[in-house]
């Protein structure tokens, strides 16, 4: 009986300095080992990219070098790569005209193709165009 309660005294104890300290409990054999965790380089996971129009991001990820436990995670996001240049193909560029609400293309060559994920630039505008411009040279239409 006297060594089941100095068992549960040490776990206890191991409990204790565990929830206090940073520290890995494992039975090996029937012996019980401790270690402290040693942080490694974090790693990302999840990572999914960020578009021109749509945001991304991934999960910074710290493990135990020892253990191999998760210390830590955090997200970080990517923001949209954005379009400056308000380029919308390799050689086709947009703009619009809030006051007469006409999308113009300009330029030559195939418009690049857009999705519900990554929608075309104008999108926001998509309520309010009465009139779009296309240009002479342009091949095609994403």
């Amino acid at each position: 009986m006297k060594k089941l309660q100095q068992l549960l005294c040490l776990l206890l104890a191991l409990m204790f300095c565990t929830s206090l300290f940073p520290a890995a409990l494992a039975l090996d054999e029937g012996a019980i080992t401790l270690h402290t965790h040693t942080p490694g380089e974090p790693v990302q996971e999840n990572y999914v990219e960020a578009a021109c129009t749509m945001d991304g991001g991934y999960d910074s990820v710290v493990y135990c070098q020892r253990c191999d436990e998760e210390m830590s995670r955090e997200h970080i996001d990517l923001p949209a790569t954005s379009n400056p240049t308000n380029q919308c193909g390799d050689n086709l560029f947009w703009s619009f005209d809030e006051e007469t609400d006409v999308l113009t293309i300009t330029g030559t060559g195939d418009m690049w193709d857009w999705t519900e994920e990554e929608p075309a630039p104008w999108y926001e505008y998509r309520e309010s165009i009465t009139d779009v411009v296309l240009p002479a040279g342009i091949t095609g239409i994403g």
